[in-house]
This record gives structure tokens, sequence and C-alpha cells, in this order.
């Protein structure tokens, strides 16, 4: 990964897509710089005006760093901490209620992931009737099937085969 790749790509995205809710997860961040380069993003979103509603999931390991739990409580942007190990209940009533409104279609959900498991949890968890939700193994599979159609969240394994999730956002 490099250095800022992964919350500057976020806030490139998030300008052009405009989604409801963005979840971030710090359990992955690898170190206090890039944990506070996401909380960097999550102010400079609150204070831009066209960016201001976007409500901030994030999500962090229950043995996190006293400092990040405080940083986290002193934003201005107020966001909703979840702690890991997550279940899938949770996150959809999480983001059941930070939706912005009832929506008249499904959810269009990709999950790139080379575990298959991830995709059947997924599918389990995601009430049919709401969401579509589609696998793709590889990053390449990700990047042609984002090609081919629109979704409306991305599930990205950071770790996969050939491409890396990161690679992933940074090609969308």
């Amino acid at each position: 990964v490099r250095e800022g790749a992964t919350a500057d790509g976020v806030r490139a995205l998030v300008q052009v897509e405009r989604p409801d809710v963005l979840l971030i997860d710090l359990t992955t961040a690898g170190s206090l710089d890039t944990t506070r380069e996401w909380l960097d993003l999550l102010v400079a979103l609150h204070a831009d005006p066209q960016t201001r509603s976007i409500r901030p999931v994030v999500l962090i390991d229950r043995e996190a760093h006293v400092a990040t739990r405080v940083q986290l409580e002193l934003l201005p942007i107020s966001p909703t901490i979840l702690d890991e190990p997550l279940d899938g209940t949770t996150l959809k009533r999480v983001l059941a209620r930070l939706s912005s409104s009832p929506r008249a279609t499904p959810v269009r959900v990709l999950v790139g992931d080379d575990d298959p498991l991830v995709f059947k949890f997924v599918m389990s968890v995601l009430p049919p009737d709401q969401y579509i939700v589609q696998h793709a193994a590889t990053g390449a599979e990700v990047l042609r099937a984002v090609d081919a159609q629109h979704f409306d969240a991305l599930l990205l394994d950071v770790r996969m085969p050939e491409q890396s999730g990161y690679a992933v956002i940074r090609s969308v």
C-alpha cells in the first residue's frame, strides 16, 4: 500500500459516488500514521458541505489503541463505532439505521474476495429481496464486473491474489 493511497482513493471516490454510508475498517490500518490519515479524511468529509451528509461507520479492534478510541470520540463528525469481530446482524442493523431512505430497487453489492465463504456469509445476512449480491474472486474480475455494470457497494478483500483490494480501489 502506498502512503495515503487508500484514504486518498476513498476521498476521490466519495466526491463522485456520494454514498449514504462510508464504512472504514481501521483494523487493517497497520500504523498510527495510517489511522491518522483515515481520521483526517473523516474531518475533511465533515467540513465539506457536499460530503457532510455521509454517515461514517468505523470498525475497530476490541483491543484498539486507547488513543484511537479517544480520537474517534473527539471528531466533529461522530462516527458510528463498531468493534470487531462483527456479526452480520449488527452490520445489517447499523446499515439499515443509517441508510437515508427506502429504495425502490435492491442494493447491488459486489463481493471481491478469493474466499467463497466470505461471499456465502454476505449472502446469508443480506435479504435477497433488498440486495443483489455478486461475487468476484480476483481483482481483475472485480474490475471487469464494475466496468460492465453499476454497484452500490463494493466489499473488497485487501489481500486478494494478483491484485489487492487497495489496488482495485485505486483503479476504480
